[in-house]
């Protein structure tokens, strides 16, 4: 089983749709996340029927220039059991047909912006106190640290915020 993530960093441009679809003759992966399309979920769905010819997929709009998520998988090589979208992550919980294996996956874009950073953490952590998936993959573009003094910028904003 074969499962590529890549922050495209904006898949609507002729260089990147041809980079992808090099990816995908390459590699042929049976799970595709993508983060940072900078598309509209219209636009991806279209791009994916011409790239990924594996039939299924959930998509998550940009907003505005920025995020966009796409999890795309083989219907032949799994079931899909659950799927959850937000604005910043796709979790889907699948079944691979053959060895009978249940997974679960996290496709995460997670934002430059501290305050944006903390509500999209604060989403899967809700979403994990009610929903325990099985066998969890995170992938995708999670900013942890942008640059050193970021780490500075954070504490200080938590101390003035009175978060913990």
């Amino acid at each position: 089983m074969k499962l590529v993530s890549w922050n495209c960093r904006g898949a609507g441009n002729p260089s990147k749709v041809k980079a992808i679809g090099d990816m995908l003759k390459m590699e042929n992966p049976y799970l595709l996340m993508i983060q940072e399309t900078k598309l509209e979920e219209k636009q991806i769905l279209t791009y994916g029927d011409k790239k990924w010819k594996k039939e299924e997929g959930i998509v998550v709009s940009a907003r505005g220039a920025s995020g966009g998520l796409a999890t795309l998988w083989s219907e032949n090589t799994f079931d899909v059991l659950n799927s959850f979208a937000k604005q910043h992550w796709i979790f889907t919980e699948l079944t691979h047909k053959k060895f009978g294996l249940n997974f679960s996956l996290f496709n995460i874009y997670t934002p430059n912006q501290y305050k944006e950073k903390r509500e999209c953490w604060g989403t899967i952590v809700d979403f994990l106190d009610v929903y325990t998936p099985p066998h969890i993959i995170l992938a995708g573009e999670l900013n942890i640290i942008l640059k050193a003094n970021e780490k500075k910028e954070v504490s200080l904003e938590m101390i003035y915020s009175g978060a913990k």
